[in-house]
């Protein structure tokens, strides 16, 4: 017992010492650290986060809780700053570093997340949330197997974090017999086997990760302390959705077990522990502090004066390889404590490090490896982004342009100040004695800046000799960036092309799996379809897919396209080839627009915005519609310096009208595009039987209820739109699709109407099919036809929208703009479309799809995807430009109209 009460008394003395530990230099006028001072700022950090998601509940908009807010986040900042001012740990040299960067992370975190992500660029920090899809592993070793299949299982296998790699049949640098030689026996392949299971450990489960952040905001009390919770604790980031931190990853990788996170830290994380540790206490006991005698903390550094080079090297990585471990040993650690919360999102923990470490093959690579997801954020917000900013104000460089360099240089600066920050904390507050640390940041920018320089130097070299790209002995050097550059369509023509070479997209598809990385999802058009369907719900899946009565005008949409065939040209040079395009005044990026589709709000919480600032991205024109389930304003923010038209459905309420083009003039949209053919909806059977019409559900109504006129009108009929939203709903829709056709007698005055508000700005009209219909709006002074049948889910049993097209160019083509909707699916369409005569094309569903199945990023992939098949199509169909297309039918090879060529039946 006596025994049990020493050791006692020594911890508690050990716990409570005021005394610096040997070696520790605290800064001066610093005090030991408290309890308090440690848990005040994050505790109020995290209530600062439970107000900062907008409302609802609409108490935490009110002026007195902003303010609180404010005060909260900026006490928690200030106190976060403060610790490694005012305190130290006496007990550890080690905990001083770390506390020194937990209070420089926690001060610049909460400046993130309540200022500069708010403040500069008008978005709330996201969580990030994790799927994980199963996927096909690997097969268990048979020690039976040939000895070289045997080594192909076993060389370059990954550490217990990431699982075996996903390419590790991939050709080694050395021939196989080098590693096993053959004709080895049954009991050699078994002993290897079981060293390989030992080492690996428990199989993981090969997972695609998809890593997405969070669409909305907590709403509830319990809902937002969740939010904050994991937001403070996690390791998962905070994004801006308008920068590269919020697009999604999607990787192959593999999800740890408690048994593996314990094989981890017993196998591969305690050994590397202990060797560092005797690594270093041999280190110190024998040249920097023999017979007690500790290192002096002024005069020369024993570090330089009495270790050789050698030393120097091994102490250096001893000390880099413990830090990481120890990383590594507290993350498992804590994954490992929390995992009873399963399924919380409390309970997954990342991998740390997923890349064995014989694969760092560059200097870029290793910080790419060493700046994990702790502090990686810090780094990004503080100098990667500064550093790219300045850059491209610096050189002229255009927001989609590489600022390589810039991101290099902030990167490294910053971290030369924050590791110089810390050390500084154990060596008496003394800059100088710290320049150290800065210098080696420093020292390693400059190595990645020259090592990429050589790279482009190399590679450019390569070229011009008309070498192979890639050599043998690539693997023993910057592995990455070869492989990037290898990879790389650029050409000495790419500067000649006004568009971005959206080839590119599918090479960089084709690499991904090389970095254990996978597409979205899979954008053939029945797939998409597939995929919508299962993240839809029922109501959001019958109102998009739906069509009018039998579907028998849909079908003719898609057969139209099929009886005409392409006929390429080969040996052109299309090099230079080029998608742009112009439409009223405004370049684009191809003759595609985005068409206007409304209730956005049933197929993704955010409705039109994501598409509105993945359309701005794109450089392709986006179209509102006026059943659109977003503020007319909100859309033309997000939309910002993109080209936008506002599609209109007329009310027979004309002051409404008015105000509905006003509120688009003044958000910025160019154009007007009168819909003719939904003077109410078509009969759609499945959207009947399943009263399926969300406006009157208190849904997608927004577009109408910021209207000033219309909240007028409510108030006149006695409707809050808060107590009875299916009421302020139905109103909304019963003045859109009123059911009370308009006629050619009204266009004059909406025409007139919108000059006026606009200052002369382009009007059109959509629904067109009649030859008759196109010459009457041409004669009313229209400045464009959109050929559509709403993509047949207005009137069953008519013509395809594509056949139409050929008539009303032939009889009007010349006469004004015409553009085409109803049943874009890939490339292949729009040329076909482009040499029928139309000068434009609408995409509808494809994005909704994409939409409804990854928010903003869905809409992405889908809409970079279908540039790249156009842009391909352009390459070996022998296409230069949109312009040799545009009602030329020599491309084509065209069967009779109302030929079948594909099932009566087509989903697609």
């Amino acid at each position: 017992m006596d025994d049990y009460h020493d050791l006692w008394q020594r911890t508690w003395a050990y716990l409570t010492m005021d005394e610096p530990r040997a070696g520790l230099h605290p800064i001066p006028g610093t005090k030991p650290i408290t309890i308090e001072a440690l848990l005040l700022p994050p505790v109020m950090y995290y209530i600062a986060l439970l107000f900062l998601p907008p409302p609802p509940p609409q108490a935490v908009d009110t002026i007195l809780l902003k303010l609180l807010r404010t005060a909260l986040a900026t006490m928690a900042g200030v106190l976060f700053f403060r610790l490694p001012l005012a305190y130290y740990i006496p007990q550890s040299i080690g905990l001083n570093y770390q506390l020194s960067l937990v209070g420089l992370y926690g001060g610049c975190r909460v400046l993130d997340a309540f200022f500069i992500s708010p403040i500069l660029f008008g978005h709330i920090p996201r969580r990030v949330r994790y799927e994980h899809q199963p996927r096909g592993s690997d097969k268990p070793t048979d020690p039976k197997k040939s000895t070289e299949d045997l080594s192909k299982n076993h060389i370059g296998f990954a550490d217990s974090n990431a699982g075996a790699p996903p390419n590790w049949d991939r050709v080694p640098s050395l021939p196989l017999d080098n590693y096993w030689p053959t004709g080895a026996s049954d009991a050699a392949n078994t002993a290897m086997d079981a060293l390989y299971r030992t080492w690996s450990g428990p199989t993981m489960q090969p997972v695609h990760q998809h890593e997405i952040p969070e669409d909305g905001f907590p709403h509830t009390f319990y809902d937002r302390a969740s939010w904050a919770l994991e937001l403070e604790l996690s390791m998962r980031g905070m994004g801006f959705t308008l920068t590269t931190a919020d697009v999604k990853h999607t990787r192959e990788t593999w999800l740890p077990t408690v048994s593996n996170r314990l094989h981890s830290i017993f196998v591969h994380v305690l050994p590397v522990v202990a060797v560092c540790l005797g690594i270093i206490r041999f280190t110190y006991d024998n040249y920097l502090g023999p017979n007690g005698d500790p290192p002096p903390f002024h005069g020369p550094s024993r570090f330089d004066t009495r270790l050789s080079l050698p030393m120097q090297l091994l102490l250096t990585a001893a000390l880099g390889a413990f830090l990481m471990a120890a990383f590594s040993l507290a993350h498992s650690s804590f994954a490992i404590m929390c995992a009873p919360l399963a399924p919380s999102p409390f309970a997954f923990f990342p991998p740390l490090y997923t890349i064995p470490i014989w694969e760092i093959t560059s200097v870029r690579k290793f910080w790419s490896y060493g700046w994990h997801r702790l502090f990686a954020r810090l780094f990004l917000v503080y100098g990667v982004w500064p550093g790219e900013w300045v850059e491209k104000k610096l050189t002229g460089k255009g927001p989609k342009e590489r600022a390589d360099l810039g991101k290099v240089v902030g990167g490294f600066l910053s971290s030369a100040f924050v590791h110089s920050f810390s050390v500084r904390s154990v060596l008496g507050g003394d800059w100088i004695k710290a320049r150290g640390e800065a210098q080696f940041f420093v020292l390693n920018g400059m190595a990645v800046v020259v090592e990429g320089a050589v790279i482009k130097a190399v590679v450019a070299r390569r070229k011009k000799a008309k070498a192979p790209l890639e050599m043998w002995y690539d693997a023993w050097y910057p592995a990455t960036n070869w492989t990037t550059a290898a990879m790389d369509t650029k050409n000495e023509n790419k500067d000649f092309r006004n568009t971005p070479e959206y080839a590119e997209y599918q090479r960089e598809s084709f690499w991904a799996s090389n970095d254990g990385k996978v597409m979205p999802f899979n954008t053939e058009p029945g797939a998409l379809e597939d995929r919508a369907k299962e993240k839809l719900s029922e109501g959001g899946w019958l109102y998009a897919s739906s069509n009018a009565g039998q579907s028998t005008t849909h079908l003719a949409n898609r057969q139209a396209f099929f009886r005409h065939k392409i006929i390429p040209r080969m040996l052109v040079d299309t090099n230079k080839r080029d998608t742009k395009h112009e439409i009223w005044g405004h370049k684009t990026s191809a003759p595609i627009g985005f068409a206007p589709i409304g209730i956005n709000k049933i197929y993704h919480p955010l409705g039109e915005l994501p598409v509105a600032q993945v359309a701005k991205e794109l450089n392709l024109p986006y179209c509102l519609s006026t059943a659109g389930s977003t503020a007319i304003e909100d859309v033309g923010k997000a939309n910002g310096a993109g080209t936008r038209f506002f599609q209109l459905y007329m009310p027979h309420d004309d002051e409404l009208t008015i105000s509905l083009l006003k509120r688009a003039v003044d958000s910025g949209f160019t154009a007007c595009i009168l819909t003719v053919d939904t003077w109410q909806l078509g009969w759609r059977h499945d959207d009947v039987n399943a009263s399926n019409y969300a406006f009157y559900h208190g849904q997608g109504a927004d577009l109408g209820l910021t209207d000033p006129v219309f909240q007028q009108r409510l108030k006149a009929d006695g409707i809050d739109p808060k107590t009875m939203p299916n009421e302020a709903g139905a109103k909304w829709i019963d003045n859109v699709w009123h059911g009370r056709a308009h006629t050619w007698e009204k266009l004059p005055w909406l025409m007139k109407t919108w000059k006026e508000l606009s200052g002369g700005k382009p009007f059109a009209i959509k629904g067109t099919q009649a030859v008759q219909d196109a010459r009457k709006a041409v004669e009313m002074g229209v400045d464009g036809i959109v050929v559509s049948n709403h993509a047949g889910r207005q009137v069953d049993g008519a013509q395809g929208s594509l056949d139409a097209l050929e008539k009303i160019v032939d009889a009007v083509g010349d006469k004004t703009y015409i553009m085409f909707d109803s049943g874009i699916r890939g490339a292949s369409d729009v040329v076909k479309a482009l040499c029928l005569g139309a000068q434009f094309v609408f995409v509808g569903r494809l994005w909704v799809w994409g939409l409804s199945i990854m928010g903003e990023h869905g809409v992405r992939h889908v809409m970079k995807s279908l540039l790249a098949d156009l842009d391909i199509m352009f390459n070996v169909a022998g296409v230069q430009n949109v312009e040799q297309l545009i009602g030329n039918r020599e491309w084509l090879e065209s069967h009779p109209a109302g030929q079948t060529m594909i099932a009566e039946r087509s989903r697609l």
